[in-house]
């Protein structure tokens, strides 16, 4: 991910971007799919942008919440436990909305 543009990851449609894919990973019936995705949140959530990337930082906060409380699988809500302390340290820059 260091080799991109924050704009390659939330750019394109729903088939295509790349943020958008990862995020529906959270649905997937293996768990080893569903703990990789819990470890990318934090880097995911360094390529948003608010007020633009309001919804998707949602999405991605209630992702990592559902893996914490509903997770059937014991090393998922361990790794979002984790997880969740990442993510509150991490600062999500503010856009401008003049120009």
């Amino acid at each position: 991910m260091l080799n991109f543009s924050r704009e390659f990851f939330k750019t394109g449609n729903a088939a295509t971007s790349f943020l958008e894919n990862c995020l529906t990973l959270s649905t997937d019936k293996v768990a080893n799919v569903r703990l990789v995705l819990c470890r990318l949140l934090p880097l995911l959530k360094s390529t948003l942008r608010l007020p633009n990337d309001r919804l998707k930082l949602q999405q991605l906060e209630n992702i990592v919440r559902a893996f914490y409380s509903h997770d059937n699988d014991k090393e998922v809500n361990r790794a979002a436990e984790k997880v969740i302390k990442k993510l509150d340290q991490i600062n999500i820059a503010v856009v401008s909305l003049s120009r």
